[in-house]
């Protein structure tokens, strides 16, 4: 199942790396019909998320989890299903509000960095342990909830042009403060 499961996960980021391109190509008809696709493969990611969380306490050991007990452990990946079905699900009701819409994918990619950190193979990353790495996302989402932005009057919002520093906006997000 952890193979399935990884099958899914790389269309996942193929599809979702084809749909940026698509709408920075201005082929936005197309992204929205491939965007069902992407409704398919989050039932897929769904059931198989599913079933290799609950599989995981079966063969880990806390030594595996940074010392964490493996039935304990296992609220963090059902809890990233949880984020996945808030994020996605909000991003299809809002997909006739882009700005919207794209937030909360960012938010749906932002998601999946710590169980893909988790398996990479740099020892000064995982020597922070598990709570760092699934904790990163949360310090995102944790900023994120300020998707108001998008609602706010363009005369109150800050320029994010190229004449101004964009290299602000994410550090922002990230740290809890406005964009």
């Amino acid at each position: 199942m952890v193979r399935i499961h990884a099958i899914v996960m790389t269309a996942w980021v193929l599809l979702f790396a084809a749909q940026v391109w698509l709408v920075s190509a201005k082929r936005v008809r197309t992204h929205m019909k491939l965007g069902w696709a992407g409704v398919g493969l989050a039932v897929l990611i769904l059931v198989t998320g599913y079933l290799v969380s609950i599989g995981g306490p079966s063969h880990l050991t806390a030594k595996d989890l940074g010392g964490i007990p493996p039935l304990s452990f296992m609220i963090i990946p059902l809890m990233d299903l949880v984020l996945f079905v808030l994020f996605f699900g909000g991003a299809i009701a809002l997909r006739k509000k882009p700005a919207e819409h794209k937030r909360l994918m960012i938010l749906v990619a932002a998601n999946f960095l710590p169980p893909a950190a988790a398996r990479m193979p740099i020892a000064a990353l995982q020597a922070l342990g598990p709570w760092w790495l699934f904790g990163f996302a949360d310090r995102i989402h944790g900023g994120c909830p300020d998707l108001r932005f998008d609602q706010e009057p363009e005369s109150e919002r800050e320029p994010c042009g190229r004449n101004s520093d964009t290299r602000r906006v994410v550090p922002a997000a990230a740290l809890g403060g406005r964009h």
